[in-house]
């Protein structure tokens, strides 16, 4: 959430440094070059990876699936009629019961209007986003960058498909 509320405090933080996607990415070539072989130890570059709450929420999440367990754990599910006001193929991540493979969203708490509103917004933006990649639709993906909850203007959106767009596709947004 602090992208979404404290964006100008964010940026200056990640000037100057590798998107985090590149520092991951770089890091798992670390972690699996040290598998290779017969490892004795947990490399020191799982430490790098931020993510201390894979012991805690992960791991305990995996037994319950392997072991059949029926417990409570918030995990990501499809919407279906969870959340009636999201599409019903939306995911989201909600408390849920684990039972035979699958998880079982619990009956949601009131969620205040404001929050429900930017979850909505969120949503639409992450949705027009697989649709714009999936179907590599250049119109759907400069709508969703424009929609996207971070404030991005049309040019910076322009831009940013002007970098990334694959060559080869169609780069023109219709009605431009």
């Amino acid at each position: 959430m602090r992208y979404f509320f404290h964006r100008e405090r964010m940026l200056p933080q990640q000037r100057g440094k590798p998107a985090r996607a590149r520092q991951l990415m770089a890091l798992q070539e670390e972690i699996l070059a040290a598998y290779d072989g017969e490892p004795t130890d947990k490399p020191a570059a799982l430490s790098k990876r931020g993510a201390r709450w894979y012991e805690s929420v992960i791991v305990p999440v995996l037994v319950a699936l392997v072991e059949n367990r029926s417990e409570r754990h918030i995990v990501n599910v499809q919407n279906g009629t969870t959340l009636p006001w999201l599409p019903p193929e939306a995911i989201i991540e909600t408390p849920a019961v684990l039972e035979e493979g699958w998880g079982r969203p619990l009956p949601p708490h009131s969620v205040p209007d404001a929050v429900r509103a930017l979850i909505q917004h969120n949503c639409a933006y992450e949705m027009l986003a697989v649709e714009a990649i999936v179907e590599q639709s250049y119109t759907k993906a400069l709508r969703a960058l424009v929609l996207n909850p971070m404030g991005i203007t049309y040019d910076q959106a322009k831009g940013i498909l002007k970098r990334i767009w694959p060559t080869g596709m169609p780069q023109e947004a219709e009605g431009e």
